[in-house]
């Protein structure tokens, strides 16, 4: 993910930061964490090898709104 370059940091970085949410708010294990920010869960649908500006807040917003939905 890292050596893909694109949006995978944006991606992880708002993953991480759901996970985040829901551990501070008892919603999820400490342990959970690594699993719901695996980018198995996400790379494939949402990657962009280029990625503008623009595509990056959106990442951010995709993530942010898959992670709330199915974790």
């Amino acid at each position: 993910m890292y050596k893909k370059g694109g949006n995978g940091l944006a991606m992880l970085n708002a993953a991480n930061e759901v996970a985040i949410e829901k551990f501070c708010k008892n919603k999820i294990s400490f342990l959970d964490i690594p699993k719901l920010i695996n980018p198995e869960n996400y790379l494939d649908k949402f990657f962009l090898q280029n990625p503008t500006i623009d595509d990056l807040f959106q990442s951010d917003k995709q993530i942010r709104d898959f992670m709330s939905r199915t974790h």
